[in-house]
């Protein structure tokens, strides 16, 4: 009896360690984690006049399949490319901020190919097609949707909050951010501006109510979110929403699901302190969700989670630093085709900084650069390339 009931347990043991449920019911099997690949490390030397803060950056491979790493000189107003696979600096684009080819600060932009490159800017309400050469070829102003909406782009297109122009169809996606707290749920998150119609249409999704009243009044973060597109459907992820938001592009369909991590508890919005150091440590400090990355090569997802780590308390961590390097632990999140949570994997404090990351036929290459990694190297950018492999647990 003794053996059996030992036999019994040992069972419900293993079984309980493959298949759980999170807080919403959902049945989760943890099948899968990250692990480092050994000699796929990626590194990009910067120059003095590179400010190590990169909130804009994408890989780009053009019809021959050269591959390019490129991302947004905020102090130059330029984008940089570079080969992908050796990190070798190729050439950059330098916009101009005034005349006839001035375009503004750059904010972000969206690599259709080398002849065809949209630009976002602070001072431009519409998108700025250019060259290689930065030679202006088209502006396309924002103006009103069919239904008289007023496009009020969001982080047009970053990726310290993941949110990358999409193309398909000839039509531009960009996301939307809510300017009145009263029509929160009016407010359309993707409009699409088609490139030769010239005109903009509304997605059907609106921004979800994740805070009340008193929260509006005191919480800038309720709205925050990345946004990715595997060629049919645009997946959302909310910064304080444990739900992702699933919608197709060439319908109505919407589907709401559960996507829980298991090392947050809860969600808790937190009023702003008055200081901006303070304000950075908060923001840091606070358990959310965060990028959300479809993998194409492997047809997964990852959902970034940052985790609500006290950082570090040194004179030295400036709010710059603190920025740039992200927060002090995070977790990813895998999910099947289908959204199934199929893994998590958490991430040691102070070696990787989630907000610089990108996927590639390799696996998911996420920077390593964080200033408290005692290998950091202000003068290079570095990547550790993570594979998806069964789990050993």
């Amino acid at each position: 009896m003794k053996k059996f009931l030992s036999i019994f347990l040992l069972l419900l043991m293993i079984f309980s360690c493959k298949n759980s449920k999170n807080r919403a019911g959902q049945s989760v099997s943890y099948k899968y984690e990250l692990e480092v690949a050994a000699d796929k490390d990626l590194k990009y030397p910067l120059g003095d006049d590179i400010e190590f803060a990169f909130s804009v950056l994408f890989p780009y491979i053009d019809k021959s399949g050269k591959e390019y790493l490129t991302f947004r000189s905020r102090i130059n107003n330029s984008i940089l490319f570079y080969d992908l696979p050796t990190g070798k600096y190729l050439f950059d684009v330098k916009l101009e901020k005034e005349g006839p080819n001035g375009i503004g600060r750059c904010t972000g932009y969206f690599i259709e190919n080398l002849d065809n490159i949209y630009i976002t800017s602070y001072e431009k309400f519409g998108l700025v097609k250019v060259d290689t050469t930065a030679t202006i070829k088209q502006f396309i102003a924002y103006g009103k949707t069919n239904n008289g909406y007023n496009v009020v782009p969001s982080y047009t297109s970053i990726s310290y909050h993941y949110q990358p122009i999409v193309f398909h169809d000839n039509k531009i996606y960009i996301s939307q951010k809510p300017y009145q707290a009263s029509k929160i749920s009016e407010t359309p998150v993707t409009v699409a501006i088609d490139t030769i119609a010239l005109t903009i249409t509304e997605h059907p999704f609106r921004f979800p109510n994740l805070l009340t009243d008193d929260e509006l009044r005191v919480s800038l973060i309720g709205f925050d979110f990345s946004r990715d597109f595997n060629g049919k459907q645009l997946v959302y992820s909310f910064d304080m929403d444990e739900n992702i938001y699933v919608t197709n592009i060439e319908t109505d369909e919407i589907k709401k699901i559960p996507v829980q991590s298991k090392y947050i508890n809860r969600l808790k919005f937190e009023k702003y302190p008055d200081e901006i150091e303070l304000i950075c440590k908060m923001l840091l400090e606070t358990s959310c969700y965060r990028n959300l990355l479809y993998d194409k090569y492997r047809n997964v997802y990852y959902r970034f989670t940052q985790l609500g780590v006290e950082q570090r308390n040194d004179t030295e961590i400036t709010p710059e630093i603190l920025w740039r390097s992200g927060p002090a632990q995070f977790s990813v999140i895998i999910l099947d085709k289908d959204f199934n949570i199929i893994g998590e994997t958490l991430f040691p404090k102070y070696t990787y900084n989630p907000t610089i990351a990108f996927v590639h036929k390799n696996g998911l290459y996420i920077s390593d650069s964080h200033t408290l990694n005692p290998s950091f190297d202000e003068n290079v950018l570095s990547f550790k390339c993570f594979n998806l492999k069964e789990s050993k647990k």
